[in-house]
């Protein structure tokens, strides 16, 4: 549990990272012009 603590950049939380990853996987292909 420790080591997900180095993960975060920035003094991020966990949490906050999870969030972030969540939403720009979510929002990456529609901000990409796949089309």
């Amino acid at each position: 549990m420790t080591g997900e603590g180095r993960e975060t950049h920035e003094g991020k939380s966990i949490s906050a990272v999870r969030s972030e990853k969540i939403f720009s996987c979510k929002w990456q292909p529609v901000l990409s012009p796949s089309f």
